[in-house]
Formats: C-alpha cells, structure tokens, sequence
C-alpha cells in the first residue's frame, strides 16, 4: 500500500481513535510504563504513536516524549488530548518507525503501542529503534501476538487484513523474539493477555469496504473448528477473542 493510500486509512479514522477508543485506557497503558522503567530524566519516544495514548500515559513519568506517526490528522487528535488533559511536555512528530528522525544513542525510552502490526518493514523500524537507543535504553511494545500454529496465525492475519488493508501481520511469540535478536535488542515478553472484540464495533472502527467487511463476517460465521475455538468465535460471528503481549528489551552496550 502507497503512502497517500495509508494516510487517507487513518485520516478517515482519526476521530475513532481518541478518548472513546475501547484501548483508549486499557491496563496495559500502565504495563507498558512499569516495564520502561521511566526516570524522571528520560527522554523519550512513542513510535506509532496514534492518538497519542501511549504517550500520554509515559509523559509524566520522563522529562520529554516525542510521539511520532506518518498520519497527522491522528496526531492532531493526539494533541487535543493531551491539551484537554493539561500535558505539555509531549512533542508531536510526523515521520515513520523506518526512518526516525534522531542521531545514534539519543533516546532513553522507546515505547510502541498497537502501532507494530501495522508497520510494512518491522525489521527495519526495530532496527531503527535500537539505533536511537542509547546503551542501556529500553525499549518496550505493546501489541498483538498470533499463534505459533501456521494455520491459525493464517486465519487471524488474514480476517485482520480484509478488516483493514493498512494491518500488515501480527507477530508471533516466535517472531517477535528473532525480531529483538536481530536488532540488537536483548529481552522478551514479560506479559500476555487476551480481549474481546464485538465484530461490528471493531468493523466499525476501520470503516472497511462493505465487501471486506462482508468477506470478515463470511470468515467468522464459517471459521472451522480449531480456529473457532481458539479465538473463542461466537457462533453467529458476533465475537472473537484475541491475544496480545508486552515485550521489554533492552539495547546492549555499544561494540569495543
């Protein structure tokens, strides 16, 4: 998917995605900080930042948060929230995880929620996080996880893909720990959990097509046994179950 295509995905949702968002005050919004371990010093970053949840809920843990995304009709939503909450030491940043805008070993803190499924290149955005990262920094995502099991991670990346084409895949436990080695970063998940999505109020946020939204009904009133049962689907479709993790890591020490 081009950019102008993205951007046009998101700016349509934007409003979507502020306070009245369902993961808009989620428990693991403090997860997320206790596993950043935050210091009153820190500067740091929320890559994928959205409407800026993460952000807000770090910012008054670290002296400064740049909260960066490509779309800035979802950082104008974010920084209506932070206004309306009195928050004033968040910088608002149009770029992409691939090419974040700082020198080598600036950051503290680099946090990413429910932003990485999205990310064409994961690969390179890790890489480019633990760039900016100095020795030491830490480095903490929140985000969706698929099973290991080939023919259920096929069926939850393919009914998210039809729901929106801007989803790119969800990770599995597998990948996301390759993903940390090979960008240097040393750690894993330290939590999982699961949570329910209503099919239309999750149809509803992305606004699809009508016949991608169709095509996820069609998938879940017809999903076959073992998916049914793993994603706890509802027998008329209406629902589903899915997993999510967070993962800390931290950048090693610089080489020599």
């Amino acid at each position: 998917m081009s950019a102008d295509p993205l951007r046009a995905q998101w700016a349509a949702v934007a409003e979507r995605y502020g306070s009245g968002w369902s993961h808009a005050a989620g428990p693991d919004l403090g997860w997320m900080v206790d596993a950043a371990a935050p210091r009153s010093t820190d500067r740091a970053i929320d890559v994928g930042a959205g409407a800026g949840h993460a952000a807000l809920a770090l910012a008054p843990h670290v002296a400064h948060v740049d909260a960066i995304d490509p779309t800035p009709e979802m950082l104008a939503v974010a920084a209506r929230l932070a206004a309306d909450r009195g928050v004033a030491n968040v910088t608002w940043v149009e770029a992409r995880a691939a090419a974040l805008p700082y020198p080598e070993g600036a950051i503290d803190v680099a946090i990413s929620r429910f932003s990485i499924h999205h990310w064409p290149d994961p690969a390179t955005a890790f890489r480019e996080i633990a760039r900016v990262l100095r020795p030491g920094g830490r480095a903490v995502f929140v985000d969706l996880v698929a099973p290991e099991e080939a023919g259920l991670d096929t069926f939850l990346n393919a009914v998210e893909i039809l729901r929106d084409p801007t989803h790119g895949r969800s990770l599995r436990r597998s990948d996301w720990l390759a993903a940390l080695g090979a960008a240097g970063l040393a750690g894993g998940i330290v939590r999982e959990w699961r949570f329910r999505h209503a099919t239309e109020d999750w149809l509803a946020r992305t606004a699809p097509a009508p016949w991608r939204a169709d095509a996820v009904r069609r998938l879940l009133r017809e999903a076959p046994e073992a998916a049914r049962a793993a994603f706890e689907i509802a027998p008329d479709g209406s629902g589903l179950t899915v997993g999510a993790v967070v993962v800390a890591a931290t950048r090693g020490p610089a080489p020599g």
